[in-house]
């Protein structure tokens, strides 16, 4: 689960950021390159590789973008990451968010598994 907006805080310490889910910057999993941007920059290629490997597993993702309204680049990130665009969407209210929620519903409910 992401809000869409990539970022993660460059520190002046030796270990270049604050613990977070990559570790710290100084471990490399986000480059070489120590600043908010170059760290942006890698995990939005990390997480458009992730939905492009999950979909070439025949994997479908759904996507929530909410409270993004002012942010056109995690809209646009998470519509690429999602499996089409009736796949995306985008909630600017806790009423729209739910409703997204109960779309994905119905839509995974009309699958059917065969065996």
């Amino acid at each position: 689960m992401t809000d869409g907006d990539n970022t993660y805080p460059h520190e002046s310490n030796h270990n270049k950021s604050r613990y977070g889910a990559f570790g710290f910057s100084s471990h490399g999993r986000l480059g070489t390159t120590h600043t908010n941007t170059a760290y942006s920059a890698a995990m939005d290629t990390k997480l458009l590789a992730a939905c492009a490997n999950a979909k070439a597993a025949n994997v479908t993702i759904y996507t929530v973008g909410f409270r993004l309204e002012g942010n056109a680049a995690a809209l646009t990130r998470l519509q690429t990451c999602a499996s089409g665009v009736s796949h995306a969407f985008s909630a600017s209210s806790g009423a729209a968010l739910i409703q997204s929620f109960e779309n994905i519903g119905r839509s995974i409910a009309k699958l059917r598994v065969a065996g």
